[in-house]
């Protein structure tokens, strides 16, 4: 999620993986009731204990700091922003570009398992994968000699959305042009193959840029799901656990069943009812109860609130079907969101246009514990995929940094 310092009325952003905070395995899911993942940090942040120079011993636990330590004599570790579940974020300067930068650091104690180092760097490989400007931005990633494992990002200023969300819906037409932008950058996660798994306003970042004071940054991609093997070896999830926040997880996640980019339209659905009522539609006292209202109770009636916030009726309708239970009953792909929003509420014109989603990868078919409309195809067709193919060929494995 976005990891906030708050200095002068500017709150910094930057990714935190939580995993062991929005992972819940089904055993002991019933038992924590809490979603949130990472840990939110405001004020000048200052963190306690003793700089650390790059070479010496070192600890990254959530009360140790690298404050003042050079990082892969590039890096100087300016303040401790943030800690999450896995990992610290710190304010750093490059070195030599002068360059303000937010590096986020495992936790020491998870450095030492492989498989943990491969999911923090999965974040890495598969934010850097997209390179869309409605994406956070990885520059550079790895581990030092002294077994620190990394990576960079942009350093943002802005809020996140759910902070927006705190005094209430938002006019319909700031939610159209948030909501667009994201599915600007979904679609481009889409096109990757990477599938989110984690959406929610808290990693929907809003920044002041091209002059748009909402320009969306989507974060954390701690969780997401790799489709192509091929590329990024070995899966590191698993059938049977539960991944993601329980008000905006899809029914197939619920049960720990499969799960493909309709899982995120799915939680698109959740935002954007978010969006306009002010409210998610399912919560409960605790994390199971959650999920079982996504599970068997149909999408609270919000006509009402959709009228008071100046959206059109028919809006009604293609958030209802972005959240059906069937993955099938869905939106084959963002694109088709992205085309019923405006089919209902008149062409998308941004601020300051970036790109529209255009034909994106439509997921194969995924065995549904729902039952399926008589009229919805069950089988959806990939397209052919040699462009996307040729297009990861083309693309420099990002082991240096981008300047």
């Amino acid at each position: 999620m976005g990891e906030k310092s708050t200095d002068s009325n500017k709150t910094v952003a930057m990714t935190v993986t939580a995993d062991d905070r929005s992972e819940r395995d089904i055993s002991s899911s019933a038992t924590d009731s809490s979603a949130n993942d990472g840990a939110k940090a405001s004020g000048s942040a200052k963190a306690s204990g003793s700089a650390k120079a790059s070479g010496s011993a070192w600890s990254t636990s959530e009360t140790d700091s690298l404050e003042g330590a050079i990082l892969a004599d590039r890096y100087q570790l300016k303040e401790k922003l943030g800690v999450g579940g896995m990992g610290s974020v710190y304010l750093a300067q490059h070195i030599t570009l002068e360059k303000l930068v937010a590096i986020k650091v495992l936790h020491s104690e998870y450095a030492r398992k492989p498989d943990l180092v491969q999911r923090f760097l999965q974040e890495a490989k598969a934010a850097s994968r997209i390179r869309h400007p409605h994406v956070i931005d990885i520059t550079h990633f790895g581990q030092t000699d002294e077994g620190i494992v990394y990576f960079a990002m942009e350093y943002l200023e802005g809020e996140d959305l759910s902070k927006s969300l705190k005094s209430g819906p938002l006019p319909w037409e700031r939610t159209k042009d948030i909501f667009m932008q994201l599915c600007d950058a979904l679609a481009a996660a889409h096109e990757k193959d990477i599938i989110h798994r984690d959406l929610k306003p808290d990693n929907v970042f809003l920044v002041s840029r091209s002059g748009n004071d909402d320009f969306v940054k989507l974060l954390d991609f701690g969780i997401a799901k790799l489709t192509d093997t091929a590329v990024d070896g070995p899966k590191l999830t698993r059938t049977g656990a539960l991944f993601g926040t329980p008000e905006y997880m899809s029914p197939e996640q619920a049960v720990g069943g499969k799960v493909d980019l309709r899982t995120d339209i799915y939680a698109m659905g959740c935002i954007l009812f978010q969006m306009i009522t002010g409210k998610v539609p399912f919560q409960s006292e605790n994390f199971m109860a959650t999920l079982n209202m996504h599970l068997v109770m149909e999408v609270p009636e919000f006509e009402e609130e959709l009228a008071k916030v100046g959206g059109p009726p028919g809006i009604a309708d293609v958030l209802r079907k972005a959240m059906a239970k069937a993955p099938e009953n869905r939106y084959a792909c963002v694109c088709d969101l992205y085309d019923a929003i405006e089919d209902n509420s008149g062409a998308y014109v941004p601020k300051k246009r970036t790109t529209r989603p255009g034909s994106h990868s439509r997921p194969s078919d995924v065995e549904s514990p729902f039952p399926s409309s008589a009229n919805t195809p069950t089988r959806l067709e990939r397209p052919d995929k040699s462009a996307a193919a040729q297009d990861k060929a083309s693309t420099t494995p990002l082991d240096n940094e981008k300047e």
